[in-house]
């Protein structure tokens, strides 16, 4: 599964993202699925589209397969492993979200996709891939965007600098209650 976000603007600021969670919500499972799921950070760009498989040059965004260490085994042109085993008991279905090292390496991935500004309005896609090869029809059922409940939609919850005109505005009203004391 692959899920896109949207960066926001902070304006041309490095490394605005402070603190970064990436949680979603395993419903279920069909056929018994074999393998426990790693999730991934795509590379950044303009375009919101998930892109498909397809032979040749273009391996698009989707990758099964076990994972050992060395991204070089994933097909994909840039892809960041962010958390080995994010699920590690497929059968607990509810919500799962990235564990300290995966919120780490989350908001690495998250500062480099902004690029001191320039990525801003650009997508960034997590990709949940099973770490086994599936034999047959079998797979995970999660929760997406458009989940009429929204506490079940995946979501990347994340702190961030203040933007400099939010500051300016604080710091004027701190300025303008300072100065009405003296009068």
């Amino acid at each position: 599964m692959v899920i896109p976000f949207q960066l926001p603007d902070f304006g041309a600021v490095a490394d605005p993202f402070l603190t970064a969670t990436f949680s979603v919500r395993l419903s279920g499972q069909v056929n018994n699925p074999s393998g426990s799921i790693d999730l991934y950070g795509l590379d950044a760009r303009a375009t919101s589209a998930v892109l498909p498989t397809s032979a040749g040059s273009n391996p698009g965004d989707f990758f099964m397969g076990g994972f050992d260490g060395a991204p070089s085994q994933d097909p994909s042109p840039t892809v960041t492993l962010l958390q080995a085993e994010f699920i590690d008991d497929p059968s607990a279905t509810g919500i799962h979200s990235t564990d300290s090292d995966g919120s780490a390496a989350l908001l690495g991935y998250l500062n480099d996709a902004y690029d001191g500004g320039n990525g801003v309005d650009q997508w960034v896609f997590m990709r949940l891939s099973i770490d086994a090869t599936p034999g047959g029809v079998a797979y995970y059922a999660f929760n997406t965007a458009d989940n009429a409940t929204e506490e079940n939609r995946p979501v990347i919850n994340y702190t961030a600098i203040p933007e400099p005109s939010a500051a300016l505005l604080g710091a004027f009203g701190v300025l303008a209650l300072l100065r009405r004391r003296r009068a």
